[in-house]
């Protein structure tokens, strides 16, 4: 598998990762303490290969946006569905609604006060930010400064706002 990890390291032709054990759908990580993480955050729908990484003892306070997992399920934050064992799954309608919320990516935002923030280059992950302070409803012109930053994108539907970054 061709591809590029998460971290930034090229992906082998084996479909490991230089220093990661490989794993997939089919052969999943062997260790009880690890997961499989899917470069593509959808949890090996497209038949691609991830690596294991250790699921962490505990997680910090957060104020983190919750986020849909690959079990289908709404975990509070990405530590907490990594301590499940559960990849972020990015997948659209992967998991049931979240009344008040809206669909970014893996994340699930509020639409009165966050802005869906994905980032694609040089991996792609997803955020929930915060409209800005002058920002009195979401809307694209809250981000216009960002948008001639250059690399960025805004579009509205639906009452909130998705923002897209290419950034090297």
């Amino acid at each position: 598998m061709g591809g590029e990890h998460p971290e930034g390291g090229a992906v082998q032709g084996t479909g490991g990762w230089d220093g990661l054990v490989s794993c997939s759908l089919e052969a999943p990580c062997a260790a009880p303490e690890e997961y499989c993480v899917f470069w593509s955050y959808r949890c090996g729908a497209e038949g691609g290969d991830g690596y294991c990484s250790p699921r962490p003892e505990d997680c910090p306070p957060t104020t983190d946006s919750s986020v849909c997992g690959c079990d289908g399920a709404v975990h509070l934050d990405a530590c907490q569905a990594a301590m499940l064992g559960q990849d972020l799954n990015a997948n659209p309608s992967a998991c049931d609604p979240v009344p008040r919320t809206f669909e970014c990516g893996y994340a699930l935002c509020n639409p009165s006060t966050d802005a869906c923030m994905h980032w694609i280059a040089p991996s792609q992950y997803w955020s929930c930010e915060p409209l800005p302070d002058d920002c009195p409803s979401p809307s694209c012109s809250c981000f216009d400064q960002l948008e001639q930053g250059g690399g960025c994108g805004c579009e509205e539907a639906d009452g909130h706002v998705m923002l897209g970054c290419a950034t090297e």
